[in-house]
């Protein structure tokens, strides 16, 4: 707990820190603050999830508390595979994603073109922002997001 409140205000935990990995703010694309780091890594994964289970387990059956863990952790981790963000549910309250950056977080956010979880979902919440202000139709917005989702490799 001492290293990871070290290396949080840099938004990582020693375990990123260890692999070159960071967490950002996902709208902006800069690095996360402390509090998102904390909200993420403790509140998210920790916290809510074993009130979760604990309550159920007290109320209900130790086994349904733990079966509901098991739940939560296989959902979360398999949630990275079926969104277009490619972000796990732990993510989505904080406003956080997760970059690798072999060489800082300063070359990933400054290199052309960005990293391609910042390029792609920046470019589909552009896409998005177009068709809310009704400057693309939808199916132009269709068309458009199968292109940058087919550029990217993802599907």
């Amino acid at each position: 707990m001492i290293w990871f409140a070290i290396v949080a205000p840099g938004g990582q935990t020693p375990a990123k820190q260890l692999l070159n990995v960071y967490i950002i703010d996902h709208k902006s694309g800069r690095l996360a603050s402390t509090r998102q780091v904390w909200m993420r890594e403790i509140g998210d994964k920790y916290v809510a999830v074993l009130l979760l289970g604990i309550g159920l387990g007290l109320l209900v059956s130790p086994d349904l508390g733990y079966s509901i863990l098991q739940l939560y952790a296989l959902t979360s981790g398999a949630w990275i595979l079926f969104n277009a963000d490619r972000r796990a549910l732990w993510d989505l309250f904080p406003g956080t994603a997760v970059i690798y950056a072999p060489a800082g977080l300063e070359t990933a956010t400054a290199a052309t073109p960005a990293t391609p979880v910042l390029d792609v979902a920046a470019r589909l919440r552009q896409l998005e922002s177009l068709r809310e202000d009704g400057l693309i139709t939808d199916v132009e917005y269709l068309q458009k997001r199968r292109q940058i989702q087919s550029d990217s490799n993802w599907s």
